[in-house]
């Protein structure tokens, strides 16, 4: 509830936050509290509402605002800086721990009925 009821950017939660501004990731101090949206709704039943839409909103987010590709074609997830507004900077890294989204994903898929999501 605390944080449902924060400022974010689209869904995306500023870690290591102060007065609703900080750095966005899905890397260290991240990981978890998105890994967690998708697998407490599970465990609730998929009955948590809030749950669900959070961790829809996010993975908008991450579409919107991390997902980059590099010189090389690569593709990954920026983290970035986040000034409390629309104004960000990123930081260009992917952080090993944000290797958990594949399978964030994943865990969602089979409940979506937005052939968009799927």
């Amino acid at each position: 509830s605390t944080v449902s009821g924060a400022p974010s950017l689209d869904g995306l939660y500023a870690n290591c936050w102060s007065s609703g501004r900080g750095r966005i990731t899905f890397g260290a101090d991240g990981d978890s509290f998105y890994e967690y949206l998708i697998k407490g709704w599970i465990q609730t039943g998929r009955r948590d509402d809030r749950l669900w839409r959070m961790y829809n909103e996010a993975v908008d987010g991450m579409e919107k605002h991390l997902v980059a590709r590099a010189e090389d074609g690569l593709t990954f997830l920026n983290n970035l800086n986040w000034m409390g507004n629309q104004n960000t900077s990123p930081d260009v890294a992917m952080e090993h721990l944000a290797c958990f989204v594949p399978g964030f994903l994943a865990l969602g898929i089979p409940y979506q009925t937005d052939g968009e999501r799927q």
